[in-house]
């Protein structure tokens, strides 16, 4: 959750459970993975709140955090009203493609930017190459102990244990035209926002390649549209 102390993530873990029981047949159970989640979450927040990733002090200076690829193809959103379903929040894939069937109205547009799933079957620490590590198609949760985030690699953390769900992108698709929205396009990249595997070098454009020419899919965007 997104939270800079207990008292705050007692308050996000109470807005949270207030959003979610809006939509339909979702039901918030604090079981292993959610409070494992929620407390590594919690403690992650202010460090990357202070983290050259997210660069706060460079935000209230006036600079924009979106990329290139989202502000080309949203484009210009004045006078539009936004939800925005973030990572920090743990919604499940296909239980916030009902969130968003809930929550837009007619016309709405869904639109999401996000690491590829199939860039997830890859380890992505100790190695120098791709090396496959993990299962594509599963529904199983997958529990990671480590330290260190995406953002600062070299945080030390209380809580380390965290649990994952890979979902492929047939299951992403699926779950919005279930909810009766209308893809607009997919779109697949050979680079991603940040240093997914340890073997890539940023771009002048502010985005990262891997160092061993491979291209493979590591990020994509998704536009639907409520009728």
């Amino acid at each position: 959750m997104d939270s800079g102390g207990q008292d705050q993530g007692r308050a996000g873990e109470a807005i949270a459970t207030s959003f979610l029981s809006q939509a339909p047949a979702y039901n918030v159970v604090m079981d292993e993975h959610v409070r494992a989640n929620l407390e590594h979450w919690d403690e992650v927040v202010p460090i990357h709140a202070a983290s050259k990733l997210y660069d706060l002090e460079s935000f209230r200076a006036g600079k924009t955090s979106l990329g290139r690829i989202e502000m080309e193809e949203l484009g210009d959103v004045s006078g539009r009203t936004l939800l925005h379903l973030q990572c920090h929040f743990g919604l499940d894939t296909l239980s916030w493609a009902r969130v968003v069937a809930h929550f837009l109205r007619p016309g709405g547009t869904f639109y999401i930017l996000e690491s590829h799933p199939f860039a997830h079957i890859f380890a992505d620490q100790g190695v120098d190459d791709l090396q496959v590590a993990f299962p594509y198609f599963s529904g199983e949760a997958m529990r990671f102990d480590s330290q260190g985030t995406y953002a600062e690699p070299e945080a030390v953390m209380e809580h380390t244990v965290t649990y994952e769900w890979l979902h492929s992108m047939a299951e992403i698709v699926n779950s919005l035209i279930r909810a009766d929205l209308t893809i607009g396009f997919l779109h697949e990249f050979p680079f991603c926002a940040f240093m997914l595997f340890p073997f890539m070098d940023r771009g002048k454009d502010g985005y990262w390649r891997l160092k061993t020419g491979h291209e493979i899919p590591l990020m994509f965007s998704l536009k639907a549209r409520k009728s």
